[in-house]
């Protein structure tokens, strides 16, 4: 091609690129967000864990207390609105309560309710909370902790030979690990524990993923109260308001607890695209919104078993019919 055309086509080439940037929405402070109010719910958004360090930062760089010290409340279009100065801890999680209050997991075992100016107005502390804790109707913080299993449970744990996972290597999950759990506790105001659950009482330490680290057996992340829904107004009492759906993300698998018995009496997963792959944040669509009475989730796609897997998934709870 002569040094004319290659001229030619370096300007159209150029001038496509410019009409084709040009033809791209707004791009909105946090440099993502695309908001369209006559097309989307308003809200706010909560923006607990911005370090810069990486999801899991080595214990080293823990140590030189890197980790962020406060909490954003963000608007639709990324703007920072109010800003919660915290304990600073890595991994942080919390939940705006109707008073605007901030409940939050704080380092050492903590949770502290902070007002809206960053004073202390609760605490509570000889619990962890990990991954996610709720502010109840009652005036109670409903959390998950990962403790340890009892021994009288460890003995229920079997070693995992080749034939069960042929394409791992053997794991000691019986005789050399001690595998954490999934416990969810219920602390009123006073801080006293009014009601718990433990998963190794409900389901069984023997169904596990060979590619999540040693001893982390369920890796529990999630927990939800239902709301009211159209399925228990219809006589289905596992769907009671106030029983839990449990998220196990290592496991794939999603359980509702009757908060009055503490019974699991319902158990999901789904085969949408290989299947569920480490989901967070399961809750049921509450009432007046489209789509109530379906479970939401965000499937993460960590270990997919499909390549077009991942994100947000709507679910049926009585077919676990993908929506």
């Amino acid at each position: 091609m002569g040094a004319v055309s290659m001229k030619y086509s370096s300007i159209i080439f150029l001038c496509c690129i410019g009409a084709f940037a040009f033809a791209y929405p707004t791009i909105y402070p946090t440099g993502t967000t695309i908001y369209q109010p006559d097309v989307a719910y308003s809200s706010y958004i909560l923006i607990s864990d911005h370090t810069d360090l990486g999801n899991h930062p080595s214990a080293a760089v823990r140590a030189e207390g890197k980790s962020p010290g406060d909490i954003r409340l963000i608007d639709m279009n990324g703007n920072v609105v109010h800003t919660w100065n915290v304990a600073p801890t890595f991994n942080k999680r919390s939940r705006l309560m109707p008073n605007g209050h901030l409940l939050y997991a704080g380092p050492d075992k903590r949770v502290i309710e902070y007002d809206w100016d960053s004073n202390v107005v609760w605490e509570h502390q000889g619990i962890g909370s990990k991954n996610d804790l709720r502010y109840l109707p009652n005036g109670n913080t409903l959390l998950i902790a990962h403790e340890p299993i009892p021994q009288s449970a460890q003995d229920r744990v079997d070693d995992v030979d080749e034939k069960i996972a042929p394409w791992w290597a053997p794991r000691k999950r019986g005789s050399e690990e001690h595998q954490n759990g999934g416990d969810i506790y219920e602390v009123n105001t006073d801080g006293e524990v009014v009601w718990e659950w433990h998963a190794h009482d409900h389901i069984d330490l023997n169904l596990f993923s060979p590619l999540t680290p040693l001893n982390d057996w369920l890796h529990a992340n999630s927990i939800a109260p239902l709301p009211e829904n159209k399925w228990y107004d219809d006589g289905d009492e596992r769907f009671r308001p106030g029983n839990i759906i449990f998220n196990a993300r290592n496991i794939n698998m999603m359980y509702i607890i009757d908060k009055q018995r503490g019974d699991v009496v319902w158990e999901g997963t789904h085969d949408y695209k290989g299947g569920m792959a480490h989901s967070h944040e399961p809750e049921m669509i509450e009432k007046g919104l489209p789509g109530a009475g379906n479970i939401i989730l965000f499937d993460n796609s960590l270990f997919p078993r499909h390549r077009t897997h991942t994100g947000q998934t709507v679910m049926d709870p009585k077919t676990w019919t993908v929506l």
